[in-house]
């Protein structure tokens, strides 16, 4: 059985921190690849996303 996907949504998100340490590791530094890249995770975004919304918008979400 194929299943065929006529929708698509594409986006791109900007995190800006500021005098912050956006996706620390256990010892205080930022995540970074073997060649040097530093990088984020999905999880530090879904915490961004979460606390935005509950500090500015008074909105819950991922609740349980």
């Amino acid at each position: 059985m194929e299943t065929r996907f006529n929708s698509r949504v594409f986006g791109a998100v900007l995190v800006k921190a500021t005098v912050a340490n956006y996706n620390a590791d256990f010892t205080g530094s930022p995540r970074t690849l073997p060649n040097g890249v530093v990088y984020a995770t999905d999880k530090a975004l879904k915490y961004t996303i979460r606390e935005y919304l509950a500090t500015f918008k008074n909105f819950e979400v991922f609740v349980r």
